[in-house]
């Protein structure tokens, strides 16, 4: 993952090359820093959809075995 200060620092051909490797697209005509932003915001959708599968995914419930009084 990238924070902001990283991806400032390099070049606009290093930041096209990162953001093409994350499969954006539409990415030739925008500056450094709406570059910058596009791998932030990816790179943010990307964690919170791998947390909510996270939330999805409940354990196995046993069944409760009936007691004869």
């Amino acid at each position: 993952m990238y924070n902001k200060t990283e991806l400032e620092s390099r070049s606009l051909d290093e930041l096209k090359a990162i953001a093409k490797a994350l499969g954006l697209s539409k990415i030739s005509r925008l500056s450094i820093q709406e570059i910058v932003y596009k791998i932030l915001d990816f790179q943010a959708r990307k964690a919170a959809e791998e947390q909510s599968e996270k939330k999805t995914e409940t354990p196995v419930r046993k069944a409760r075995a009936r007691i004869k009084p």
